[in-house]
């Protein structure tokens, strides 16, 4: 019965982060006017259609306030992503993955949206590079 109500919080934890990230992602386009499609384009390529629109650079900062991965200042919980991270994707190796992060974690960038954009970059282009790996 223990393992069963252990499962099943898992997986209420899975869901309700997965609903708060695209509560958040849409509250924060909203809140930054930015268009939809710069959501779209980054997760298919890693990165925003134009690098230089700061305001569409902040959506990952204000998405990671959201969530609680960071504060204003923008410093990055390491650990905090590195467990949202495997709780959204349970398949990837977290010895990799922790690697990814503190990698990606060292950041010269001053400005939080800035800071953001690059970590939030830097990680999907890895798991990019990993999911083309494992389709080979």
């Amino acid at each position: 019965m223990r393992g069963l109500i252990f499962i099943t919080f898992v997986v209420f934890i899975k869901i309700v982060y997965g609903i708060e990230k695209e509560q958040a992602v849409t509250d924060c386009i909203s809140e930054l006017s930015i268009a939809e499609e710069v959501k779209s384009h980054f997760r298919n390529n890693g990165e925003i259609p134009d690098e230089t629109d700061s305001k569409a650079k902040c959506l990952f900062h204000c998405v990671s306030k959201k969530i609680e991965l960071t504060n204003e200042q923008g410093d990055i919980d390491k650990d905090k992503v590195v467990e949202y991270v495997s709780s959204k994707y349970a398949d990837l190796d977290k010895t990799k993955l922790e690697a990814v992060v503190l990698l990606c974690a060292e950041r010269s960038e001053t400005d939080p949206c800035e800071k953001w954009y690059e970590f939030t970059k830097c990680q999907l282009k890895a798991f990019l590079e990993y999911k083309k790996g494992t389709n080979n």
